[in-house]
């Protein structure tokens, strides 16, 4: 793999950024979902301690040339991490939990050490999916734009479009929408794009109904899109 950037000049510009940031350079704890390459580069500039919550390959974004060091560093982090040191603060700057028991695997593998599982739980519960007394279905369809990575969600958008009338809706998410906005539709048309889906947990939990694939459309989805842990492509994998 060659080198893609110049790891000092992205270094410079993160400096740059938390610099001209006055909340992120001022904020007391930073908590960071990843890549994990970022969040290591990320620790290089901020002052306030790490929550590095990973919910992503450990490698992904990584640079071949840095995968070493970066490695080296996540073994210490969570080989000498303590929450609390003998004077009642943490002994350590930053620490490292991921989302699933998936991910605290691969980061063994990786670098031989286990972390905490914490999954994750809504940040939106106190919201929730308002009640509504109208009887048509105004669904909203998530990330689409992911779809054209399998050939045949083509065929899937066009029996969305086929199935609406005067009394159901289907929107297809164009860009970033706030979970209020999310919440204000009947319902949510998710097709996860990768095994393990933070948007997933946050509906649920939020009571927001969802449309899924099944388990059997699943299976032939997700190798396919090769996108976030599942986008290692080995050179003999068949071609999706």
């Amino acid at each position: 793999t060659q080198k893609s950037f110049d790891q000092q000049v992205l270094t410079q510009e993160l400096q740059a950024i938390v610099s001209s940031d006055a909340f992120l350079s001022g904020a007391e704890l930073q908590i960071c979902t990843g890549p994990y390459y970022l969040c290591h580069m990320l620790q290089q500039v901020l002052d306030a301690p790490m929550l590095i919550y990973m919910g992503l390959t450990m490698t992904y974004m990584a640079p071949s040339y840095a995968v070493k060091e970066m490695l080296e560093s996540a073994r210490s982090i969570a080989s000498d991490f303590t929450w609390m040191g003998s004077q009642g603060v943490g002994s350590r700057r930053t620490a490292v939990v991921a989302t699933d028991l998936i991910r605290a695997a691969q980061f063994h593998h990786a670098v031989g050490v286990w972390i905490a599982a914490l999954p994750p739980l809504s940040l939106y519960q106190t919201e929730g999916l308002a009640s509504k007394t109208t009887r048509n279905l105004e669904a909203i369809a998530l990330r689409p734009e992911l779809w054209r990575r399998a050939a045949f969600f083509p065929a899937l958008r066009g029996l969305l479009r086929h199935f609406t009338d005067a009394k159901t809706k289907i929107a297809f998410q164009t860009h970033f929408l706030p979970m209020r906005s999310i919440l204000s539709y009947s319902a949510a048309i998710l097709v996860p794009w990768d095994n393990d889906v933070m948007s997933f947990y946050e509906l649920y939990h939020a009571a927001v109904p969802l449309l899924m694939p099944d388990e059997k459309l699943m299976t032939k989805w997700l190798p396919s899109v090769r996108w976030g842990s599942l986008e290692f492509e080995h050179p003999n994998d068949p071609k999706p």
